[in-house]
């Protein structure tokens, strides 16, 4: 009867292995389905906020790409025909004026130097026109180059933003994958255990019985 109770008590033993071992295995696959279901909807948090971004940044990034087609077409243009500036005429000659009345007033309105000093007053008043009129064209661009340099700062921080997405989506992905094989390694692990305790348990049942038989 002891015999008989003992291996009733291996048997009762076994059983509760087994429990235990299912109860084990289903947890750990419950752990590690909820971790690659964690890491899914984090990589899905990040591609919305990744894609929330961009339509919320595309209109800077459209607007550079406009004024930078707008910037180009200006420069192949050029400044154009030299235009002389408003009132131009007005002001040449009050300076022409000026200097022939210092002239006058000197006795030398008809001389060499007075001519000098007009053809020079002339070249240099044209050349500063000119100069002139090359900045405000030079100034006309500076709206659009602004413009353009606020698009290729949304476009940098858009690529930044690209990478930094990839990077925490194949991180996501990554947890997911090693949380699966964690738990495929924890319930390998658990099915070993399991076997081991049945065989000991069946090897320990034999014995009795054998014992019990007088086999040896």
């Amino acid at each position: 009867m002891a015999t008989g109770a003992m291996i009733a008590a291996a048997a009762v033993g076994a059983a509760a292995t087994a429990y235990s071992a299912h109860k084990q295995a289903k947890a750990a696959r419950k752990a590690a389905k909820e971790q690659e279901k964690a890491a899914k909807r984090s990589s899905n948090v990040e591609r919305e906020m990744y894609y929330q971004t961009r339509a919320d940044l595309r209109p800077w990034r459209e607007t550079g790409q406009n004024a930078l087609a707008q910037l180009w077409k200006r420069v192949q243009v050029g400044p154009g025909e030299f235009r002389q500036s408003p009132g131009y005429q007005f002001r040449l000659q009050q300076g022409e004026q000026a200097i022939q009345r210092s002239a006058a007033a000197r006795g030398g309105l008809l001389s060499g130097a007075t001519e000098k000093a007009l053809i020079r007053y002339n070249q240099n008043y044209a050349t500063a026109d000119y100069d002139n009129f090359l900045r405000r064209y030079y100034q006309s661009l500076t709206p659009f180059q602004s413009l353009a340099g606020v698009g290729q700062t949304t476009g940098a921080q858009l690529g930044q933003l690209g990478m930094n997405y990839a990077r925490g989506a194949g991180n996501s992905l990554m947890f997911g994958a090693n949380a699966r094989a964690s738990g495929y390694n924890a319930l390998a692990n658990i099915r070993g255990q399991e076997a081991n305790s049945y065989s000991r348990l069946a090897g320990e049942a034999i014995s009795l019985y054998g014992a019990h038989k007088g086999w040896w």
